[in-house]
């Protein structure tokens, strides 16, 4: 699976990296250079299909790593890749999260298990990692998202979300303080492309009311409002001022940045800009900004 933050392999799985003890990421936040900053943790989603497990680095202040161990999910992974983003994020009761942008409360850690159909909540504690819960899904969990309480998961229902029988859709669940999910009744909506998506990415933007889902073959942008309880209306499908949006991430006044793959024609890749008006719809900021690189697909 990628991750919009980094992403990386170790033998056949892809990982998708999660960090903490970083800044919050957006167009005010660097990163600190000083020698005296705090390390923190990078965790990595095997995607197995023997057991999926959280791979723990502890971090150090000068960016080194050191292996720390394994916290399987009590799920299995495809052990395939899966043309995703937001496999493994971290959050809370209080706050966004994504990968690039941890505002708020990390406490928990959230991983799709794409093999057994499930999502994981383990409890973060310095350097160990507990198994709280794993919940069922939908078909093929490929991505997740938080906010303030509220977790949002895209169940492609295939890998790389495609096929004739495909039918992905995103499901959501109430979170507890002792990280329990309970599903949220009513919340489990289809995404726009159907079985021609090319599902990508599912998540929050930074004030919990709006849900954004990428589809890079149907090259439609399928967004979600979403009420004080959590309960998600929609698809409202957006078309894209490019071709084949990939992953996204916000800034800190909520715009959407995404990357555009054009199919993976060579040097066509890029990225582009939108505002998220407050009935859900998203306006253009700018077309495509191409980066002349090919097969773009992290913002």
């Amino acid at each position: 699976m990628k991750s919009v933050l980094r992403s990386a392999t170790l033998g056949d799985a892809l990982l998708a990296l999660a960090i903490t003890g970083v800044p919050a990421a957006g167009a005010d936040a660097t990163p600190s250079a000083s020698s005296d900053a705090p390390g923190g943790n990078v965790y990595a989603a095997t995607n197995a299909m023997a057991g999926n497990a959280i791979r723990t680095f502890h971090r150090d202040p000068d960016g080194s790593l050191t292996l720390v161990g394994d916290t399987l999910t009590g799920g299995t992974g495809s052990g395939t890749f899966e043309g995703s983003g937001n496999s493994l994020v971290l959050g809370g009761v209080a706050g966004e999260a994504s990968p690039t942008n941890l505002t708020g409360e990390s406490r928990f850690l959230f991983a799709v298990n794409a093999g057994s159909d499930s999502v994981s909540v383990l409890r973060a504690r310095g350097d160990e990692l507990e198994l709280v819960e794993t919940e069922p899904t939908g078909d093929h969990p490929i991505s997740v998202t938080v906010s303030r309480g509220v977790v949002y998961v895209l169940n492609a229902s295939a890998s790389n979300c495609m096929g004739p029988a495909v039918n992905p859709r995103i499901t959501g669940y109430r979170l507890s303080a002792d990280g329990e999910l309970t599903p949220i009744p009513g919340s489990s909506r289809p995404v726009s492309g159907g079985a021609l998506s090319g599902c990508t990415q599912v998540s929050f933007n930074p004030a919990g009311d709006a849900l954004v889902v990428t589809e890079k073959t149907a090259d439609v942008i399928s967004t979600y409002t979403v009420d004080k309880d959590g309960l998600a209306s929609g698809p409202i499908t957006n078309q894209t001022s490019g071709m084949g949006p990939f992953g996204f991430t916000f800034t800190q006044t909520g715009r959407v940045l995404t990357s555009e793959n054009f199919g993976g024609v060579a040097l066509q890749g890029g990225a582009a800009s939108y505002d998220i008006n407050k009935d859900g719809t998203l306006a253009p900021i700018s077309g495509t900004v191409r980066n002349f690189r090919s097969d773009t697909c992290s913002c």
